[in-house]
Parts: structure tokens; sequence; C-alpha cells
């Protein structure tokens, strides 16, 4: 098994006291820092290295370290380590479904929606017409705010949803990535388990959800106009089919 580099430089150390923290102690391992591999753990046999597979995507689900496991091995990967793994990433979307970010922006949710009953309060009273003019004003801007925040979490929430029905053992990979009449959904996947990829999504969206961008809450609109809009580029022109 080959520990991927993250982002954080590998020291020898690092990789000695990760090793001695998982349970599952391979026979031998070589350090060496060079293209995308931090170091190479070999084991006995193809469970225990299913065994360290686990243990070492579940700590670096949960932080503890930045490096990628990655099985090279002649025995194929078994249903076995995907279905641990299937079980293991399911739980981790669910929690971050629940995190600190999706909790930060609810609370915003529910601020703007006080702060818009309250100038809406103020509107019912007899006011002089500058300052009626001031609070709609100010009321357009909070509901636009108020707006763009719910649609924030759902695109956040389909992402997510895309990824679990991935997971789902009775997903239909062929159609995972589309669903109903006139939605689409965000990710494609083939149906093989790429469990870095998955990774990556994961950690991408949840960036994406903290920086808050504008644009994020309408990916999913964009999506759908690509899908059902097809855009031809020809020598410089744009050609809508179907328009």
């Amino acid at each position: 098994m080959e520990l991927r580099l993250g982002l954080r430089r590998p020291s020898r150390d690092d990789i000695v006291a990760l090793i001695k923290e998982c349970e599952h102690k391979p026979q031998s391992f070589t350090f060496y820092p060079v293209d995308d591999v931090a170091a190479a753990l070999s084991y006995r046999n193809w469970e225990e290295a299913c065994d360290a597979a686990a243990w070492f995507w579940e700590s670096l689900l949960l932080e503890k370290h930045d490096y990628t496991p990655e099985m090279d091995s002649n025995v194929s990967v078994t249903d076995s380590l995907d279905g641990r793994l299937r079980v293991l990433f399911t739980r981790h979307v669910m929690k971050v479904m629940e995190g600190k970010e999706v909790k930060r922006w609810v609370e915003e949710s529910e601020r703007l929606s006080k702060e818009i009953e309250r100038v809406s309060t103020l509107l019912g009273k007899h006011l002089h017409i500058d300052l009626s003019n001031h609070y709609i004003e100010q009321r357009k801007g909070l509901v636009v705010e108020k707006i763009q925040v719910e649609r924030r979490l759902k695109e956040f929430d389909s992402a997510m949803d895309c990824i679990l029905k991935y997971l789902a053992e009775d997903a239909d990979v062929e159609g995972a990535d589309v669903e109903g009449d006139r939605s689409v959904n965000v990710f494609k996947f083939d149906g093989c388990f790429d469990w870095k990829r998955i990774h990556c999504l994961i950690r991408r969206e949840c960036r994406r959800l903290e920086d808050g961008l504008p644009i994020y809450a309408y990916r999913k609109d964009i999506l759908r106009e690509i899908h059902y809009q097809q855009v031809y580029l020809c020598d410089g022109y744009v050609f809508l089919e179907g328009r």
C-alpha cells in the first residue's frame, strides 16, 4: 500500500508516528517522498492491507493526516474493501451535511429572516416617504441575501445527495448523473469507486460552501442549461441546439 502525498511536506518521523497509531502494522515500510508517494507499506496478506487501508482512510477523513492510501497488489480490489469504504464515506458525508459550516449558514438564514420581519414591521408604521423607501430597499436587499444563502445550502445538499446516491448499495451508476425530467446532478460517476476523487469532491464542496461565492448558488441552474441547451463552438461562433 502506498501513501500518496498531501499538501504538507512529509517527514519520516510523521510517517513513523502515523504507523504507530495504526492497529494494523506493516511488515515493512519504505519512506521515499518522490513524485507523489510519501511511503510504501508492505503487508503479509490482503486482509491485513485491507484493514490498514480502511484505517488510513478513516483517519484521513478525520483530518488526522493528509496522506491518501492507495492499494498496490496483485490481488484485485475486492468488494470487501469497497463495502467498508462505502459505509465509512456515507457516514462522513452525513456528518458533513450536519457540520458546523452548514449550521453557520442555517443560522445566517434565520438571522436574515428575523431582520426581514423587523424591517417589514417598521414598514407597517406611518413613515416619511424617504424613510419608507429606505426600508423598502433594505428589505429587498435582505430578501436577495436570504435567497442566496438558501440556494447555497440547497446546492451543497444536492452535491452531497449525489455522492450518497452513488455510494448507496442499490445505486444505478449508469444513471447517476441525471434525475427527473429537468434536474441534473452535479457529478457523474462511472462503475469504479475512485475514493481519492470522492474525497476531493467532498472537500471541494465544503470549501465552496465556506467561501460563499454567489455563483455557487447557481451552479445547478448553469449545468441544467448546458445539459438541455446543447452548445457547440465552431470557428468562434456559438450555436444553441434547438434555438
